[in-house]
C-alpha cells in the first residue's frame, strides 16, 4: 500500500526505490489486480443486467449485447495496452540515442498505466452500477472521457518521472518519448485507412 502510494504522490521517489529489476514481481501483482478488477466488473455487470438491457428496450436486442463475461478480459486488454506503449516508447529512446533496454520502459510503461487502470475500472463500475443509455452517452460519455483525458496526464507525470530517473532523460526527451504511443496508436489507425482509400480509388 506505501509502494501505490508513493507512485500516485511522489513518482520519482518510487522508481528511486523500485528498479527495473522488479519488473517481474511488479508484473504480477499488477496482472493479478486487473484479473480480480475484470472478474468484480464482471460480477456486477452480471447482477445488473436486467437494468443494463432495460436501457436498450426498443434499441438493441439481448443477443447485440457484450456478454457481462467479457469483461474478463479487462487485464488482457490493459496489459497488451501497456506491451504496445513499451514497445512504442522503446523505438523512441532508440531513435533518440538512449540505451535503455526495453525491461526498463516496459517497468515505466507498466507503473505509469496505474492510472489509466484505476480510471478505466472505476468508469466500468459506473457504468454497470448506472447504464448509460442512447440518450445519455453524449453527456455521461463525455464526462467519462474527460476523466479518462485527466487520467492520461496523470500517466504522462509518472511516466516522465521514471524516464528522468532511469534514462537521466531531460523534461522535453522525456515528454516526447511519452507521446511516443500517441502517434504509434494514431499510425496503426491511419496508416491502414490511408491504404485502404488509396486501394479503394484504383
Amino acid at each position: 500500500m506505501q509502494s501505490i502510494k508513493s507512485l500516485f504522490i511522489n513518482p520519482t521517489r518510487f522508481f528511486e526505490n523500485h528498479p527495473p529489476e522488479h519488473l517481474r514481481r511488479s508484473f504480477w501483482i499488477i496482472a493479478a489486480t486487473l484479473a480480480g478488477a475484470g472478474l468484480l466488473l464482471a460480477v456486477i455487470s452480471y447482477l445488473n443486467i436486467a437494468a443494463i438491457h432495460a436501457q436498450y428496450t426498443g434499441k438493441f436486442s439481448v443477443e447485440d449485447l457484450p456478454s457481462p463475461w467479457q469483461r474478463l478480459l479487462f487485464p488482457v486488454i490493459w496489459l497488451f495496452i501497456v506491451t504496445l506503449n513499451s514497445i512504442f516508447r522503446f523505438l523512441t529512446t532508440r531513435v533518440l540515442g538512449d540505451t535503455a533496454d526495453f525491461a526498463t520502459i516496459a517497468h515505466i510503461c507498466l507503473h505509469s498505466a496505474a492510472p489509466l487502470m484505476l480510471a478505466g475500472f472505476l468508469i466500468g463500475v459506473w457504468t454497470a452500477i448506472f447504464p448509460i443509455g442512447p440518450n445519455e452517452v453524449f453527456t455521461r460519455g463525455g464526462f467519462a472521457l474527460v476523466a479518462f483525458l485527466l487520467m492520461f496526464i496523470y500517466e504522462g507525470w509518472i511516466c516522465i518521472a521514471g524516464l528522468r530517473v532511469y534514462l537521466q532523460q531531460n523534461t522535453g526527451r522525456a515528454i516526447l518519448t511519452w507521446l511516443a504511443p500517441f502517434a504509434g496508436w494514431c499510425g496503426c489507425v491511419a496508416v491502414p485507412i490511408a491504404i485502404l482509400y488509396i486501394a479503394l480509388q484504383l
